[in-house]
């Protein structure tokens, strides 16, 4: 019926591609009846619209969006599903549209009776932007590299992936809000961009090593606004703006020390991500198994590269100053563990903005952060 016969698909993977299939099958079709099943949907119901006859044409397309609902084991109700699939009517299509399966037997029967359509869900940085440009190449519209990247990082700045779905949804919100436009500038992007949560971090990075310290402090609150729990949403900020001036202290030590950026990197490179379990004070940290790197080598050279007219992130700090900022993170992320409500978690975030924007230069004056009955009184 729709490509050479075959009327049992198995989608997986990104919005945009199954819907593809899912209309170019109803195109192929023209004219049929229409079901859609999810998993409110009962088994025997489902079952019972694939084998019976379709009632106002003679053909029908079954679209399963989720697990059918039965009582019966998860095991029970494959292996009814594998019966049913392999005795689908001709005039019947039946698409399951991104189940949650991931059985190799149940996967196995469907490549023998039907097809699987396995899709993209994640794409590398690299990837992601020669995907932008060519996607507003298509629509007749230009866009630089630098603001491809710039739409990258803004959907994952510490991400070495990108989610396909809401790489696609952003695009095309900049699209519709270009308009005819033919170029596609940068204020553009951050017009559309600016409200996720994911460019608010790395909007935060930029505006602290602009100094900039009332658009820091808006961001920091605009980021718990976002989080239901906002304790853990700082400490995830803390972590990030601790990992960033760690990098920073070890290119400040090897440019002290005469070293290229080459042997900088060498010496980076070589530090590799631990495997984190338990919480609090029960954390234990140990080797991974594949030894992935701590740092990339794009965050590496963007310490020392200039973007959108800034100065470059490692002339925008004197050793001293990043020595402090990371004692004043260590104390903020060891007294933020204690039970502290939504106002005292923006107040520690306020300070370590001061700090780091050089409002705060003694520890005398970021005592808060180190003794938690000055929050709690």
């Amino acid at each position: 019926m729709t490509q050479k016969g075959i009327n049992v698909f198995f989608l997986i993977g990104n919005f945009d591609q199954r819907r593809k299939i899912v209309r170019s099958i109803k195109k192929a079709l023209d004219k049929f009846d229409f079901y859609i099943c999810d998993d409110r949907t009962p088994y025997q119901q489902l079952e019972q619209q694939v084998r019976e006859g379709s009632c106002f044409g003679d053909k029908k397309l079954i679209l399963v969006n989720a697990i059918p609902a039965t009582k019966k084991s998860r095991n029970t109700l494959l292996n009814n599903l594998k019966k049913l699939l392999s005795d689908v009517p001709e005039n019947c299509i039946v698409i399951l549209n991104n189940l949650k399966i991931s059985s190799k037997v149940f996967l196995s029967h469907i490549e023998q009776i039907g097809k699987i359509c396995n899709f993209d869900q994640k794409k590398t940085k690299v990837t992601a932007k020669h995907f932008i440009t060519g996607y507003f190449v298509d629509k007749k519209k230009t866009i630089s590299n630098d603001d491809a990247f710039f739409i990258v990082d803004s959907l994952g700045f510490q991400s070495k992936e990108i989610d396909v779905d809401s790489l696609n949804l952003v695009l095309k919100k900049i699209d519709h809000y270009v308009g005819n436009k033919k170029k596609i500038s940068h204020q553009d992007i951050v017009d559309v961009c600016s409200h996720s949560e994911s460019f608010i971090i790395w909007d935060l990075f930029n505006s602290l090593d602009s100094k900039d310290l009332d658009k820091s402090m808006v961001l920091m609150e605009r980021s718990l606004s976002f989080a239901q729990d906002s304790r853990g949403q700082a400490i995830m900020i803390i972590y990030s703006l601790l990992r960033r001036y760690k990098l920073l202290l070890m290119a400040f030590d090897g440019l002290t020390k005469k070293k290229t950026k080459e042997e900088i990197w060498g010496g980076i490179s070589k530090l590799t991500k631990m495997e984190r379990k338990g919480s609090n004070v029960r954390i234990t940290m140990s080797p991974k198994e594949e030894n992935p790197p701590l740092y990339s080598k794009r965050a590496f050279d963007s310490l020392f590269n200039s973007f959108y007219g800034r100065k470059p992130v490692i002339s925008c700090y004197k050793k001293k100053d990043l020595l402090f900022i990371d004692y004043a993170l260590r104390q903020s992320l060891m007294n933020i563990y204690f039970e502290h409500g939504e106002p005292e978690v923006i107040l520690m975030l306020n300070v370590l903005c001061m700090v780091i924007c050089g409002a705060l230069t003694t520890k005398r004056e970021i005592q808060i952060l180190n003794n938690k009955n000055c929050i709690i009184n």
